[in-house]
């Protein structure tokens, strides 16, 4: 049972749950002393808020599965905005320490906060201290030598380079929706795919197509996904996500689909027609079956 005196908390932006993030979390179960563990995160990216043009590796919905799954008591979790992007430092640690009742706190070594991200991880740290209040800094996570970052990792997804993006995740990079209606033109060559509307903000991987593991109803199929705009069949331009998943043959529309992104098998090209595309995609799913067996 967990105990009355306050509570243990990671804060952070949380993109992804990388493997640094995870160092983050770990962290925090191993020294909350049997209090409740929280996580005090956004459920925007912060640079967003100020211009620039970051896609987020996590919806909210996505954020609060991966930090639950990961056994957190409480997900506390407020959008970046102006009333709070102009709080002054100090007001914010009164804030972790008196509102929140915050007794541990675990940030990563570069952990900015307060207006104009005034407030560092040692500042924290040093008038956490006068409160009797504990501040755990987490060194940086390197991996093979490289430091693991929410931004290169957005860097790799969006040069199509998944495996490089999962090493440092710590886990498959997944996207997901609800599967749609389309024009049903795959059905016509014998490939069928379930279609999903994706958040514009979302972090898409480069245009192509991709082994993925595609789960829905709590089962996970083999599956072939595109992402791109289809020029074969399509003159829209309209960026869409379809995936033919390996003998499957079920009515999932209106259900929710989540992609899990195992490699890129080549870029979008404009074949010559739907019996070149036929045949290409034929080509592509047995890449597909090899790269998942």
């Amino acid at each position: 049972m967990k105990n009355k005196d306050g509570c243990a908390a990671a804060l952070g932006t949380f993109d992804g749950l990388h493997i640094g993030h995870k160092a983050l979390l770990d962290t925090l179960k191993e020294n909350a002393g049997g209090r409740l563990s929280m996580v005090c995160t956004f459920s925007n990216i912060p640079a967003s808020f100020f211009g620039a043009d970051v896609k987020q590796l996590f919806t909210p919905e996505e954020k609060g599965d991966y930090i639950s799954a990961e056994g957190i008591d409480v997900l506390f979790m407020r959008k970046f905005d102006k009333d709070f992007s102009v709080t002054p430092k100090d007001a914010f640690i009164k804030e972790l320490l008196h509102e929140l009742g915050c007794r541990v706190i675990v940030v990563g070594y570069n952990y900015r906060f307060g207006r104009g991200g005034e407030g560092t991880a040692e500042y924290l740290s040093e008038e956490a201290a006068k409160a009797g209040v504990r501040v755990i800094i987490v060194p940086q996570v390197t991996v093979d030598g490289e430091a693991v970052s929410s931004t290169k990792i957005r860097e790799y997804i969006m040069q199509g380079e998944i495996e490089a993006a999962n090493k440092l995740l710590g886990h498959l990079y997944s996207v997901q929706g609800r599967v749609e209606g389309g024009a049903r033109f795959g059905r016509t060559i014998g490939f069928p795919t379930a279609n999903i509307s994706v958040p514009e903000n979302k972090c898409l991987p480069k245009n192509g197509v991709y082994a993925v593991w595609a789960n829905v109803d709590g089962k996970r199929y083999r599956g072939m996904c595109n992402i791109g705009v289809r020029p074969t069949v399509d003159s829209s331009g309209r960026v869409s996500v379809e995936t033919y998943i390996d003998d499957f043959d079920e009515d999932i529309y209106g259900k929710k689909l989540k992609l899990d992104f195992v490699k890129f098998i080549r870029p979008e090209v404009r074949m010559n027609g739907a019996e070149a595309l036929k045949a290409q995609l034929e080509q592509d799913l047995l890449s597909v079956r090899e790269i998942l067996k």
